[in-house]
Parts: structure tokens; C-alpha cells; sequence
């Protein structure tokens, strides 16, 4: 059965000029960032697996290396529609000539369903942030939206949408669209190649950059 997906992307590329607008009219800055990184995971038994995750990102039109991470997690695959996920990450991150450390525990709660050849993922995230004496929790939710492939070669096209929530403040302080593409190489290996729009608010101003990210993953 056809099902047509590009109307949910119609639609969902008409709608965002109409939801960010707000914020483009209040941005100050406009940088490039590359965000580059890789997942493995490894199948404990059909209810859990172990992942590991690094990260880096470069600032300042891709030139400027501003960002690391660690993380590592497993996944509990509660039924077929929901897995729960406890994770730990460690971030360095530069602040202006200064390098900083931030111990994040988090916790993932997944939803997953699919509805003819679009398959939808709703992850909800608490982080518990440790960054010297300052501590805070956030929230987060990413719903991904990904169609059925494209071609022979397995290419996933997919959209995306997470804001964040900064329980300190009590406010949203940040939101990311992604709009990218996984390809499965083979049954174990995936490359992906996405974009971020991504706005953040700081005294009380919001701002956006650009983001080119690459990813890898393998699974055994």
C-alpha cells in the first residue's frame, strides 16, 4: 500500500517558515557549526543493549573546535512501542578560552509506532546537569519522523523537531529542526548526513546557527 508521505513533508516544510519566524526576526548571530560523531551498540538478549556514544563539534564556520562528549547508556526495550533508557554523558565544552567540565545523567523514555510507511520516534529526556556548583535539570522532547526508503541503496529520509525546556529558569530556552538522511550500508553499518537549525535564547535575546552533522553507526 502507497502511502503518501510526501504530504506529511509538504506540509511540514510549509508550516516552519510560519513557526520560526518569530525567532529569525530576533536572531543577533548566524554561525556555521559541524557536529560529528558515532554510535555502537551491542544486543545484550531482545530486551536490553549496551551503547556508546562520542560527539564533536566545531564552532566559528566549522573551524574552531568547541565541544566533546561521551556517553554511554543501555537501552530496556519494554514492549515494542516503548524503550527506556538510562545514560550517562561527559562533556567538555569551551567557554570562550576556557575548557569546561559537565557531568549529565539522563534518562530516555522512546515511544515508538508507525503509520503505513512512516515510521514516528518520540523520545522525552530529563537531564540532570553538574557543572560546578551549578546545577540544573532540563528537558527535552525529539519527535523524528522517518519515511520509507527511497531507493535501493536503503536511503531513510527523516525530519525532526526538539525543543527544550530549562526547569531553573522555567522557560524554553532552546529548539533544533532537523531535516537529514540515514543510509544502511549494510545490516550492521549506517552513515547519516543531516542539517540543524537550531535557536537558542540567552538574556533574554534568541539567536540561531547553522549546523552540518555527519554520523556513523554499527551494531553487533
Amino acid at each position: 500500500m502507497f502511502y503518501p508521505y510526501h504530504r506529511i513533508l509538504r506540509i511540514f516544510l510549509i508550516a516552519c517558515p510560519t513557526i520560526f519566524s518569530p525567532l529569525s526576526i530576533l536572531a543577533d548571530d548566524s554561525d556555521w557549526e559541524h557536529w560529528t560523531g558515532f554510535s555502537i551498540s551491542s544486543t545484550i538478549n531482545q530486551s536490553f543493549a549496551f551503547s556508546f556514544k562520542p560527539e564533536t563539534r566545531y564552532i566559528n564556520d566549522c573551524s574552531k573546535h568547541s565541544y566533546s562528549q561521551m556517553e554511554a547508556g543501555l537501552d530496556w526495550k519494554i514492549t515494542k512501542w516503548f524503550t527506556l533508557s538510562p545514560c550517562y554523558r561527559h562533556v567538555n565544552e569551551r567557554k570562550f578560552s576556557t575548557w569546561t567540565v559537565e557531568y549529565r545523567p539522563h534518562l530516555n523514555a522512546t515511544f515508538k509506532w508507525k503509520i503505513g510507511q512512516v515510521s514516528f520516534s518520540d523520545r522525552n529526556r530529563l537531564e540532570y546537569r553538574i557543572r560546578g556548583n551549578d546545577e540544573n535539570i532540563r528537558y527535552s522532547n525529539k519527535l523524528t519522523i522517518t519515511f520509507s526508503a527511497v531507493s535501493a541503496l536503503a536511503i531513510y529520509p527523516y525530519i525532526a523537531f526538539e525543543p527544550f525546556y530549562d526547569f531553573n529558569t522555567s522557560e524554553w530556552n532552546k529548539t533544533r529542526l532537523f531535516a537529514g538522511s540515514d543510509v544502511s550500508l549494510t545490516t550492521q553499518l549506517k552513515v547519516g548526513l543531516y542539517y540543524v537549525l537550531e535557536h537558542r535564547k540567552k538574556a533574554g535575546v534568541w539567536y540561531h546557527v547553522h549546523v552540518l552533522g555527519t554520523g556513523f553507526s554499527y551494531s553487533f
